[in-house]
């Protein structure tokens, strides 16, 4: 039985990552992503409880958040922004709300139909083609607060403070479990990482001592990537057999 996406998220950015999008998260399954014309929209019954388009836009932008970082760690895609807001219409068609933001407050407009909505349910995934591996994983994302907030440190500019704040968030979903004990990655590489940031980068220098081969971003990027995309896949298997 399928179910009714009441909102939509209109997305923008660069065309790579708008193409990414597209091909990752098909139609039929939740979320699902829809070229209309000119938009890219993103369709999610997680959208669903909103009760008017503010509302909608507040709880689409940890969502879009989750998803970047998704994006970011499995195809290096920039992170995409929220452009306004979709609602399905009577006609067919779609109304588009925008959202200005302001330090003072907040300013709703809605603008009118930008063209048909083809596809605009998002089924249960029981029937018909396989799910994605970003939509599995997307899913899977959505099971954990920790794994959550390690998808939006992600889909930041990459900085050592945020790998650092995505391994906590890592190593909090893991525990009692750690990254050496499943093994995910072995002891050296763990003390090479972490030793690297508190040593150069958290803390005053001097306070510890660096390891004597100093991991660069782009290895602190992988590494901290890597781990994640783990621990995804393994929800993701969890939840398929629990």
């Amino acid at each position: 039985m399928e179910t009714k996406s009441r909102w939509g998220v209109i997305l923008g950015g660069y065309q790579y990552g708008l193409d990414c999008w597209t091909k990752s998260f098909p139609m039929s399954f939740d979320p699902q992503v829809e070229r209309s014309g000119d938009q890219i929209i993103l369709w999610t019954t997680d959208l669903n409880l909103a009760k008017n388009s503010k509302e909608a836009w507040d709880n689409a932008k940890p969502l879009v958040g989750r998803l970047n970082g998704l994006m970011h760690i499995l195809h290096s895609a920039e992170p995409l922004n929220l452009t306004a807001i979709a609602e399905p219409n009577e006609t067919g068609g779609i109304t588009r709300h925008h959202i200005l933001e302001a330090e003072v407050g907040r300013f709703r407009i809605t603008g009118g139909i930008i063209g048909s909505l083809v596809g605009k349910t998002c089924s249960d995934g029981l029937t018909g083609p396989s799910r994605t591996q970003e939509q599995l994983l997307a899913d899977a994302a959505g099971s954990s607060n920790e794994l959550t907030d390690a998808l939006v440190c992600c889909s930041k500019t990459d900085n050592w403070f945020e790998l650092y704040k995505a391994w906590e968030c890592i190593k909090d979903h893991l525990a009692p479990n750690t990254v050496t004990s499943l093994g995910m990655t072995t002891k050296t590489e763990l003390d090479r990482f972490t030793r690297t940031v508190n040593s150069l980068y958290r803390h005053r220098k001097g306070r510890y001592i660096p390891p004597s081969n100093e991991m660069k971003i782009g290895e602190a990027r992988d590494f901290v990537f890597g781990l994640l995309r783990s621990c995804l896949e393994r929800t993701a298997s969890e939840g398929k057999q629990a």
